[in-house]
């Protein structure tokens, strides 16, 4: 996923927590806005979509820390292959 938005990121996520039986809800609000609440079990994951990494983003999954058991950072990666970038 070279080009797109943060909501194509978040469906290509959404489908794999899916895909493993995680209970998916996204734009949760609940003291901030978390883009992705998964759910399995007793357990909750937070994820956030972001089409870049940095310390801005890390700051904003470390919020949700005490209040998930998991919290995540999703970002789009572009591989190289023989000096070519997909």
């Amino acid at each position: 996923m070279r080009h797109g938005s943060e909501q194509a990121l978040a469906a290509v996520v959404v489908r794999w927590l899916e895909e493993q039986h995680w209970t998916v809800y996204q734009e949760v609000t609940a003291g901030g806005i978390a883009d992705i609440v998964a759910v399995q079990d007793r357990r909750s994951w937070v994820i956030e979509c972001k089409m870049t990494f940095g310390l801005d983003v890390l700051a904003q999954a470390s919020d949700w820390k005490g209040r998930a058991n998991r919290c995540s950072v999703a970002v789009p990666v572009s591989y190289s292959v023989t000096g070519a970038s997909i």
